[in-house]
Formats: C-alpha cells, sequence, structure tokens
C-alpha cells in the first residue's frame, strides 16, 4: 500500500474502525506521505482487512503493553474514537471515555514516545461552540457547550493545549468537525439516509433550516493534510461541509436513489420538546476559513459526496 522507508513517520490510530478511520485507511496510502508504518487500534480485529495495515486490538480506557510498545516510536497519533450518538448515556460515561481517556493517551504518548515530531492528532466536535448563535459561528469564537458530549470534547482540548504550554516537544492539532457522513455512519445524516431510502419521504420541521455536513472522506484528506504540518501545528481548525438546507439534503439524497422525496411541511413549535427535533429546526452554520487557507482544505457539496458514496457503494 506504501513503500517503506526508513526516514518515514509512524502512524497511530484509535477509531479506526469507525466511518472516518475507514476513510483515513483507504486514502493515506494515495497521498502524497513518507510513510514507515500504519498502526490501528480496534477492539475487533476483523473489522478491516487492509494491506499494509497493522491492527492491534485494544481499548483506549485501559492501555495495554502492546499498545505503550506501538507508541514508543510513534511520530503521529490520530485519536479518531470518542463516545457518541448515545442519547441515554450518562454524563459521567462521556467524561470516561471522550475526557479522561483522552488524558491518559496524551501523557503517554508524550512520556514514551521518542519522536522528534510527537504529533497529536484529536478530532473534536463543533458541539464545544454550544448554541449561542442564530448566525455563522467563526473558529476564533467562545466556546460554551451545553451537552455532556460538547463538555467531555472540550475538556479534553484543553488539555490537550496545557500539554503543549509544559512541553514544547509535544505538538497537537484539533480539528472540530461538523456532522459526518459516509460509510457506516451512525448519526443524523445517516438516519436521514436510511429514512429516505426506505419511505421515499421526510419530514420538515420550520423554514429554510440549514446545516453543514461534512463528508467523511473530506474529513480524511484535512486529517492527511495535517500529519507532520508545520500550519496545523498548535492550531484548532472547523472542518464542516458547505451550508444547505434540509430540503436540499432530503432532495439530493432522493436523487441518488432516483425518488422524488416528499417533504411535508411540519410546524416546528408542535415538536420542540423533543430533543431529536429540536436539533432539525436550529440553523448550524460554521466558518472553515482557517482551515481552507491553512492546510487547503476543500469540502464537497452534499450531493458531490452522496455521488461519492454512490460510486464506492457505499450508499
Amino acid at each position: 500500500m506504501y513503500e517503506m522507508k526508513e526516514d518515514a513517520i509512524k502512524i497511530f490510530i484509535t477509531g479506526a474502525s469507525g466511518t472516518i478511520g475507514r476513510a483515513i485507511l483507504e486514502d493515506i496510502g494515495e497521498r502524497s506521505l513518507s510513510l514507515r508504518e500504519i498502526v490501528a487500534l480496534m477492539r475487533n480485529k476483523s473489522l478491516i482487512d487492509l494491506p499494509g495495515i497493522k491492527i492491534v486490538r485494544g481499548d483506549i480506557c485501559g492501555l495495554s503493553e502492546d499498545i505503550i510498545r506501538e507508541l514508543e516510536d510513534t511520530d503521529v497519533f490520530v485519536h479518531l474514537a470518542a463516545l457518541v450518538h448515545r442519547p441515554e448515556t450518562s454524563p459521567e460515561l462521556y467524561e470516561e471515555v471522550n475526557d479522561r481517556a483522552t488524558k491518559k493517551l496524551v501523557d503517554t504518548f508524550r512520556q514514551v514516545s521518542r519522536s522528534k515530531i510527537k504529533q497529536f492528532i484529536f478530532i473534536s466536535t463543533v458541539l464545544v461552540f454550544g448554541n449561542y448563535k442564530s448566525e455563522i459561528y467563526l473558529e476564533e469564537d467562545e466556546t460554551n457547550p451545553d451537552t455532556p458530549y460538547g463538555i467531555s470534547k472540550l475538556e479534553a482540548e484543553k488539555y490537550i493545549k496545557k500539554s503543549e504550554e509544559s512541553d514544547p516537544s509535544f505538538k497537537y492539532t484539533v480539528l472540530r468537525l461538523t456532522p459526518v457522513y459516509g460509510k457506516g455512519d451512525k448519526g443524523n445524516v445517516g438516519k436521514m439516509i436510511r429514512f429516505i431510502k426506505r419511505f421515499r419521504f421526510f419530514p420538515i420541521f420550520g423554514k429554510n433550516i440549514k446545516k453543514c455536513p461534512v463528508y467523511a472522506g473530506d474529513v480524511s484528506l484535512s486529517i492527511i493534510s495535517c500529519i507532520n504540518n508545520e500550519k496545523a501545528l498548535g492550531k484548532t481548525f472547523t472542518i464542516s461541509g458547505p451550508a444547505i438546507s434540509v430540503e436540499d439534503m432530503a432532495t439530493d439524497i432522493g436523487h441518488q436513489f432516483g425518488v422524488d422525496v416528499r417533504l411535508p411541511q411540519i410546524p416546528a413549535f408542535f415538536l420542540n420538546s423533543i430533543p431529536t427535533v429540536k436539533k432539525l429546526t436550529r440553523t448550524d452554520i460554521y466558518s472553515n476559513k482557517k482551515a481552507m487557507e491553512d492546510i487547503h482544505y476543500k469540502p464537497r457539496f452534499f450531493k458531490e459526496g452522496l455521488e461519492a458514496m454512490m460510486k464506492k457503494g457505499e450508499l
């Protein structure tokens, strides 16, 4: 999959069996990176079988000797694994997996890695901003998360940044993602796609509600662009897709399946008490200007992302 070189870098990836992880493992060998080795941490070794990828079985909440040994000569740590899409989960569990486990990974990587690069790429979420603006969220805006998931991710972000302050040899890059869609997506966009595929209609709550879903392949390329990149070190980027209305999202999904999707309008105030519906009635737009400038991020339009999924047989 890639050419082995003595001066090449070793990458360690958590969450490799997820939507973004799968995309990275498929994309990374095709990019102009000098790679020595790619190690993927998974709970189940059978989930992915790609040539050139070393699989290590384990869990981020309990670091085994195998994991620690792999980190000793790791140059770039890509931390994708997280607890997400679990509305019934307690705040304590979000804290344990997304916050405390991340802190332990950071500490272990700092202590055992002998690399001169020592870059930690952390995948976060735009939910760290919270929900206090009706207009576009800028990358430099204040953070005020209002969900256990967003709070746990922000706490991890803060620790990562403090770690760099106390240890100049440690370098970080934080990527805050909008809702991601792609193969195996269990989030709202994936649910929307499956609903429309099955029922050929989608209820619209409110008018001209806009979102910024991002294609997993674009997230993958943004992560790869940050690897050992001076312009990405010590920075936080928002990784979002172009803004699109929920109506247009539903229509674009229908076109991929060759159907005209019915879009019944339902007054939002009838259902605002339901958390899942409240998300659908809220416009969420996020600027990715800094990512476009510094790491040359170029997100696809929603329609283009769906087309890419269809070509790969992922819809």
